[in-house]
Formats: structure tokens, sequence, C-alpha cells
């Protein structure tokens, strides 16, 4: 077997011009890119926008429990009004209507329960508070606890409030 052995030149034979470094960028520069400045605020934005959907999502999905049909019902057309505002994908706004529709519509494992807290906030002033849980127990503890910490107490106070529209 033959092999070729290059000849080793020794830098001191060699002229000036022909001795260049073989790179030219430093080691502290390495692994920085475009998408490294760019991709911690995008994750910041990407879970902003993922909070406005769920929230829409929900929103339309406690509407639809009262009725699919957004002439009649002017809670779903607000909700829904609201989902294009936030600019929520069709197929979610598809999905969050077949999930409220019920079993023939859509998977009905998790059944959310609204629920609304009468109460009296910090500064004496009346309050409702409406909720939507799957665990409608476990919502009246926390909304009872955030009360108490700010110097709420849960009172009757619809006497105060006159219900406009549906």
């Amino acid at each position: 077997m033959l092999s070729i052995i290059p000849q080793r030149i020794a830098t001191s034979q060699l002229p000036a011009q022909q001795l260049r470094l073989i790179s030219t960028s430093s080691y502290s520069l390495s692994g920085h890119n475009r998408w490294s400045k760019i991709h911690r605020g995008k994750a910041v934005e990407d879970g902003k926008k993922s909070i406005r959907f769920s929230k829409a999502v929900n929103e339309i999905i406690l509407a639809a429990r009262r009725g699919l049909d957004p002439a009649n019902n002017a809670s779903l057309a607000s909700a829904l009004r609201n989902a294009k505002s936030l600019d929520v994908p069709k197929d979610n706004i598809t999905a969050a209507l077949a999930k409220a529709a019920g079993p023939q519509g859509g998977d009905s494992d998790e059944v959310r329960v609204a629920s609304t807290y009468e109460s009296i906030g910090p500064g004496n002033f009346p309050m409702i508070i409406e909720t939507m849980s799957d665990n409608p127990n476990r919502t009246a503890k926390t909304v009872r606890r955030i009360l108490k910490d700010r110097g709420g107490f849960t009172a009757p106070v619809a006497y105060a409030f006159k219900k406009i529209g549906k």
C-alpha cells in the first residue's frame, strides 16, 4: 500500500504574504445569530396569544351552552365577534362550538359549570363575579379566599344591578 505523506514546511521558509490565519472569527461570537435574539421575544408573544385564544374559546363555549344560533344568542354573537377581533383561528372557533354542542358534536369529557357570586369588595362596592369552571367547589373556595385577602366578603348585592340584554 502506497501512502502519500505531505511534506511539512517550516514557517520560516515561507514569505510573510503566504502565511494566513485559518479562522478570522473570534470564539465569543459563536452561536449568536439573528434567531437567538428573536426567539425569546417570540416565546413571550406566543404565550400572550395563547392566553388570549384560550379566554376567547372559553367564552364561546360558555355562551354556546345557551344556544348555538348567534342570531338568537346575543352572548354567543358577542363572543364570536370578540374571537374574530383577536384573530382566533377558525378551526379553534369551530372546535369550541362542537365542544359546547355536547356528546353529538364533540368531546364532552370536561363539563364546565358557570357560577355567579355576589360580593362586597374593598371600599364597600358591590360586585357580581361570573366564573366558569370544571370544579365549582374549588372555584367557590378560591373566590372567597381572594375576597378575604383583599378585604371583601360575599353578600347579596343583585338588587343593586340591572340586567340588560339576554
